[in-house]
């Protein structure tokens, strides 16, 4: 797993796993599964999982049963069930870097339904400060802070039926890593483009892992999800399940592209917004048979909007010259 950023977030199995995170509109090669549902970005789960139940790994290929972008594998998180056996949690940590989370965990029966109706309300919070000391402005980067709430219902309208609705919301801001300049060749042309913009490099160690940025570099994230399920106990002709399901995805990142205090290139970056649709149907045959078997069929609809940008300063001929 690589996580520099919300956006930026690699996953490979066995040593392979052609994300392109930095190339828009390619997918991963390894496909994540949450609650039966595939997610096109895979930033879409850097968030936390406060009702985490299951994590399956599966090594790839895996194209015959999960299909779309399974070469390298398939990463399957299942969040826990609503039950009508009423549970609560919660959850403190601290640390050091001022590091505060907060989970919560609540489930049982409706009692506005006549205890038919299970829910489970689940939610986290997190926030630490950075370990990238900024000389600017005395603000640390690499920082990290998110929140999110699950919320499920689980209903069984026949005696073979039942239903499972989901709506999550997520958010995450990460004042992202910056590079440390650790030793630099001056030559006499650099310092002197270097004095006459008034700025000392700043060079720093592994240890302190100090910058020197007057611009923000921030990447942003928010999520909202909807799936209902519905599974039909068929006895011995088997189960047919169906899982419908709409993510809204957006990205906003903001990069001091000189990494220094010259006015170069203060901002650089984009906003991504992805908006996914999919239905999937599958009839699967009852176990314990001399022969198992699934048929069934998905439709998968992604649009992915990218608007990148560049903003040059007053000093860009300074930073490139």
């Amino acid at each position: 797993v690589y996580l520099t950023n919300p956006k930026q977030l690699n996953i490979g199995i066995r040593g392979i796993g052609n994300n392109g995170f930095n190339t828009d509109g390619i997918d991963g090669s390894v496909g994540v599964f949450v609650d039966g549902v595939y997610s096109g970005r895979q930033g879409m789960v850097s968030n936390d999982f406060s009702d985490l139940d299951q994590i399956e790994l599966l090594r790839g290929p895996q194209g015959t049963l999960f299909g779309k972008n399974t070469t390298a594998g398939a990463l399957i998180i299942n969040s826990k069930l609503p039950s009508f056996d009423p549970e609560l949690t919660a959850e403190a940590s601290v640390g050091d870097y001022n590091y505060r989370e907060l989970k919560f965990n609540a489930t049982g029966p409706l009692p506005i339904l006549d205890d038919k109706v299970a829910v489970r309300v689940s939610a986290y919070y997190n926030d630490r400060s950075g370990t990238y000391p900024n000389v600017y402005n005395g603000v640390a980067q690499n920082a990290r802070e998110g929140d999110g709430i699950r919320l499920q219902f689980l209903t069984k309208p026949l005696d073979n039926l039942t239903t499972r609705l989901i709506i999550a919301h997520t958010d995450q801001n990460f004042p992202t890593i910056t590079p440390v300049t650790l030793q630099v060749y001056t030559p006499s042309a650099l310092q002197a483009r270097m004095a006459a913009a008034g700025y000392t490099l700043l060079v720093s160690n592994a240890n302190q892992r100090q910058v020197d940025i007057n611009a923000a570099q921030n990447a942003t994230t928010r999520s909202n999800l909807f799936s209902l399920q519905n599974d039909l106990d068929l006895g011995e002709s088997g189960d047919i399940t169906s899982i419908t399901a709409y993510t809204g995805w957006s990205c906003h990142t903001d990069n001091d592209n000189d990494y220094t205090q010259l006015d170069a290139l203060p901002d650089y970056g984009s906003c991504n917004i992805e908006r996914q649709f999919s239905q999937e149907l599958r009839w699967a045959s009852a176990t314990g048979g001399p022969i198992d078997w699934v048929v069934g069929g998905f439709l998968s609809r992604q649009q992915l909007e990218v608007d990148s940008r560049v903003q040059f300063g007053t000093q860009y001929n300074i930073w490139a010259a």
